[in-house]
This record gives structure tokens, C-alpha cells and sequence, in this order.
């Protein structure tokens, strides 16, 4: 075997190249197929760059959020002339009916006016389309309604459960309450207000815990409307626009918010359940234990719900309980106390003076009474531990009169708290220095 040097291994290369009519060989060949000689690196094409990370899906709009109570509240006023208070209840209501099993009260709603023609009727047939498991009686005998609700299936059962699970509107209520507090159907409908409670027409006990709407022409008895918020509306004005309501026209509308709704409810029912449980925060001051037990499931809801519904619910329930008919006595105290604002609450008023005053007051009982109507105001105060006193003052003949201090506890006790539009100086100084305006 012959063995070339470089040299001749090139003078070969180079012949064979000029014979093919190449290029003269390259002195670097060799080099470059020595077995010493170091390859460059060979440049890696540049890797693809990865694909890009799949985006999370955006989060879809929470069901929950007050952007489906605003339209829950929007679909009611489009038919319902009512005022933004009434609206906030209502919305509030409606998720009320669909979650009350969870509350310690269940909430009444008493639907009235001034004036017939103002949307009683109406507001119910909204409510109905939006509540749960709704039924709707309209101006029916006590006896009928009786039977109508004492059925098997709303008996308790052993283990303390009821069928009943129903949100019952009651229109025309003036047809089937009369005016003595002595109705079996008014103590039926009265135990269903709080949980626990049962009604007994022997040998079974009933329970029909569950919310009510109750509508009429005349008041409710004293007893049923003290569970219940009242919604007092006003005959729409010919300038309001709103639209005509049709049920089944403007149905489906309705069935698309309530599955809105209890897709939220089932998300939340378990902050329901133990929210229930305890007094929601802030609450309004100056509510009656009733007033208090109708207001809390409410704010439990719009505290949940969050947005400007947990100030909103609050204003609320203090606006409509405070605009609410009481009784005669509570109407004469807050009278009364007006009166003496408007004198710079003096020491004491007369009660030729007090007559005087209440006579001006067009619209309450006591615009007709009469100089010799003394014994009319101290039949109402008496039983609030108020009475009239014989007063003299300088040489002029002894007379009767009320002193303001005799009023202060019954004040505290039976008036909501007061605001400087309607009271008297020294209440309203001491009142506002231990509560917080909403």
C-alpha cells in the first residue's frame, strides 16, 4: 500500500480537478478532513416559539351581582307606578319568597293606598309572576279561605315538617277581614309569620310559615298588618310613562329573571342559611321588634348582594316604617309632638291649646273634634302613661294642660327616631347624639 504525502496528495487532487474542469483544490480541504480539526458549532435554527398560553376564559357576569336585582327592580316598575324605596323592598321580596326557608321570620307585605285605582292589584300580579310556588286568592269568605288552607298537606308532621311552601297573595283583603282582632283566619295567617310556630285546629297542628302579599281597600287588622311592610302606593300620574301589563305577553321576561335568581340563591344559600342565624349589622334604629323581624331577612339578602343594595335596603325599610299608619295613639303622639316643636317646646300646653292645634290637622280624627274634646285625648294617652295636670300660671284661673316631660319616654318608647323635619329640638339633639343617620 502506497502512502502519499500532503504535497502529493495535493499535485493529485489538483490533476484531477483540472481534468473536470474544477477549481484548483482548496490547500484547506485536508485540514478541514484531519480528524484534529475543530468543526465551528453548527447554528441551531432558531426554535418556534411556543404557542401562546390559552387565555382563561373570562368569568361570566355573577348572577348575583346587583346588576340582576337592578332588573328585577326595573321589570316591576315598568307596569308599577311606586317610589325607589317600594321598588327596593319588592326587588328584595321576590328573592325573599325563593329563600325564606333559611329565616327566622318570614315577611309579609301589606299593599295599600289612599286611593283605589292605584296598582294594588297589579303590584301582586308582578310579584306573582316573579315569586315562588305563588298562589293568588282574591276576595274570598273567611270560611273558604279556611278550608282553602287547612289541608292535609300543610299539616306538621312528626318531625316538625309542613307542606306548605307556598307564597300566598290575598287580594281584596276588605271582603274577608272584619274589624274585631276575633277571626280564626287572622290568627291562621299571624302564626305563619315566624318559624316555628304552628296553628292547631284540633286534633292537628298546621304550619303555614311562609311570605304573604296582602292587598284591600280597607286596613288590615291591627295584629296581621304589624308583621308587615307596608307598601303604600299612589295612583300613577297621566304624565307617568308605563307599560301596560300583560302576563303573557311580559311571562317569559319574568321566567328568565327568576332562573337568574335561583341560580344565585343556589350559590348562596348556604351564606343565607348562617347569615339567618344572627342581626345583620347597621340596622335602622327605632324599628319595633315586629318591624326589626320583617327587615332583617331583607338585609341579610342586600348585604349578599352588595353594590349601593346594602344602604339602599336600609333607607328602605326605614322610609316605608316610618311613613306607615300606626295606631290612633301613636298618630296623636306624633301630632302632639309636632305641636310643640312648632311652639318651641314649651314646659307644657294646654289642653284647650292642644285641641286647637289637632283641629288644624286636616285628615287625621281629630280635625272635628270639638273645645269639649279633652276627655278624647286622655283616653288615648292614659294607657301610654301620660295624663293631664291642673297648671296655674301667674294670676290666671287654674287649668288643665300636658307637660312636655310627660311625653318624653312615650316618645322614645312608640315614635321612630326623629329627624329634624319633624322633631322637637330637645329629642332630636338627644337622639341624634346616639344614632348615626343613614
Amino acid at each position: 500500500m502506497m502512502i502519499l504525502s500532503r504535497p502529493e496528495w495535493r499535485a493529485l487532487l489538483n490533476t484531477i480537478f483540472g481534468k473536470l474542469n474544477m477549481h484548483p483544490f482548496d490547500d484547506n480541504y485536508l485540514s478541514k478532513m484531519s480528524p484534529e480539526f475543530e468543526k465551528k458549532p453548527r447554528t441551531e435554527a432558531p426554535a418556534p416559539p411556543p404557542p401562546p398560553a390559552a387565555q382563561p376564559a373570562k368569568a361570566s357576569v355573577d348572577l348575583g351581582t346587583p346588576k340582576l336585582f337592578d332588573s328585577i327592580a326595573a321589570y316591576i316598575s315598568q307596569h308599577l307606578a311606586c317610589d325607589p324605596h317600594q321598588l327596593t323592598v319588592l326587588a328584595l321580596w321576590v328573592a325573599h319568597t325563593w329563600s325564606f326557608q333559611h329565616c327566622l321570620a318570614a315577611v309579609y307585605l301589606n299593599v295599600c293606598s289612599p286611593e283605589p285605582q292605584s296598582g294594588k292589584t297589579l303590584c301582586l300580579n308582578l310579584l306573582r309572576q316573579l315569586a315562588r310556588n305563588p298562589s293568588f286568592v282574591a276576595g274570598s269568605s273567611p270560611g273558604s279561605l279556611m278550608k282553602y288552607l287547612l289541608t292535609d298537606n300543610h299539616r306538621l308532621t312528626e318531625e316538625g315538617d309542613s307542606g306548605f311552601d307556598t307564597t300566598l297573595f290575598v287580594d281584596n283583603c276588605h271582603h274577608i277581614f272584619g274589624p274585631t282582632e276575633r277571626q280564626p283566619i287572622l290568627a291562621l295567617l299571624n302564626s305563619g309569620s315566624d318559624a316555628g310556630l304552628s296553628y292547631l285546629s284540633a286534633p292537628h297542628e298546621y304550619s303555614f310559615f311562609a311570605p304573604k302579599a296582602f292587598a284591600g281597600n280597607a286596613p288590615l287588622p291591627s295584629s296581621l298588618a304589624q308583621r308587615c311592610i307596608p307598601i303604600t302606593l299612589r295612583r300613577k300620574k297621566f304624565s307617568d310613562a308605563r307599560t301596560r301589563f300583560r302576563p303573557h305577553k311580559d311571562h317569559r321576561d319574568a321566567v328568565d329573571l327568576v332562573h337568574q335568581l335561583v341560580a344565585w340563591l343556589d350559590r348562596n344559600g348556604a351564606a343565607i342559611e348562617k347569615t339567618a342565624q344572627t342581626s345583620p349589622p347597621r340596622i335602622p334604629p327605632g324599628h319595633t321588634p315586629r318591624e326589626q323581624a320583617c327587615a332583617e331577612p331583607l338585609l341579610h339578602l342586600a348585604d349578599l348582594i352588595g353594590g349601593s343594595w346594602p344602604e339602599k335596603a336600609r333607607a328602605a325599610v326605614s322610609n316605608l316604617f316610618r311613613l306607615a299608619q300606626g295606631t290612633e295613639a301613636t298618630e296623636l303622639l306624633c301630632d302632639i309632638r309636632a305641636l310643640f316643636f312648632s311652639k318651641q317646646d314649651p314646659e307644657y300646653l294646654s289642653t284647650k291649646d292642644l285641641l286647637a292645634g289637632l283641629a288644624t290637622l286636616a285628615y287625621r280624627p281629630w280635625a272635628k273634634w270639638t273645645r269639649g274634646s279633652g276627655q278624647k285625648i286622655a283616653a288615648l294617652l292614659r294607657p301610654l302613661g301620660i295624663s293631664a295636670r291642673p297648671l296655674h300660671y301667674g294670676t290666671e284661673p287654674m287649668f288643665r294642660g300636658y307637660l312636655f316631660k310627660d311625653f318624653a319616654d312615650a316618645w322614645e318608647r312608640y315614635i321612630p327616631p326623629l329627624l329634624p323635619t319633624c322633631a322637637t329640638k330637645k329629642d332630636f339633639e338627644r337622639n341624634s347624639a346616639t344614632t348615626t343617620p343613614l
